[in-house]
């Protein structure tokens, strides 16, 4: 179980966990200034890697707690694994962001109840949420412009 307050953000976490969603909101700043459709590419990637590391965090925390992962853990781990798998693989771009956007949001929901059942950290409490804000919006910006300039 984890005991640190909710807004007891390890610097470190607070750091990288901030400096993780700033290529999206760039690579979205990118594609409207310039009309450049190579970076959607680019940020899809990052997109997917994040969700991909969210889906490894989350198995990771269940080796250190006491009881084993219940099968809904399992199922959200799987869920953002396969998500990122399937922003990597979709023919069209718009669907790769989508599972994007439909992940990031499944981050921004679950890890606050995640952290409420003392199966995470409970700074993910506040944190989780304010953080996945800025890939959602990056993504839904880059999508607005895949959707009217292709």
């Amino acid at each position: 179980m984890y005991v640190e307050g909710p807004r007891n953000i390890p610097l470190p976490g607070l750091v990288l966990g901030s400096l993780a969603v700033v290529p999206p909101l760039i690579g979205a700043v990118i594609a409207w200034t310039f009309d450049a459709h190579w970076i959607v590419h680019i940020t899809i990637i990052w997109g997917a890697a994040l969700l991909a590391f969210f889906a490894g965090v989350r198995r990771g925390l269940s080796f250190q707690l006491p009881n084993p992962a219940k099968l809904p853990e399992l199922a959200v781990m799987l869920w953002l694994f396969f998500l990122a798998l399937a922003a990597l693989m979709a023919p069209w771009p718009l669907l790769s962001l989508i599972a994007l956007i439909v992940g990031f949001i499944s981050v921004g929901v679950v890890d606050p109840k995640s952290a409420d059942r003392g199966r995470a950290p409970t700074f993910l409490k506040s944190f989780r949420p304010t953080q996945m804000v800025f890939p959602i919006l990056a993504y839904l910006a880059i999508t607005l412009h895949t959707v009217l300039y292709s």
